[in-house]
């Protein structure tokens, strides 16, 4: 949120500026944070694609 990194990532914006004031471990700290956020969504994105596409066992008595 206080990046906007969502406006970069759907290419709404150009430019990316880079605060050289802030401390360069807090600078990669909220972006792997946000690397990590996509994996996340991505892998749990994957996992309910390939529950859903995966037929269903019959149980057959």
């Amino acid at each position: 949120m206080k990046r906007n990194i969502g406006s970069y990532m759907l290419l709404k914006k150009q430019f990316v500026f880079f605060d050289f004031d802030e401390p360069l471990i807090l600078f990669l700290l909220d972006y792997i944070a946000s690397m990590g956020l996509f994996v996340f969504v991505g892998h749990y994105l994957s996992e309910g694609l390939k529950r859903i596409q995966r037929p269903k066992k019959r149980h057959e008595s």
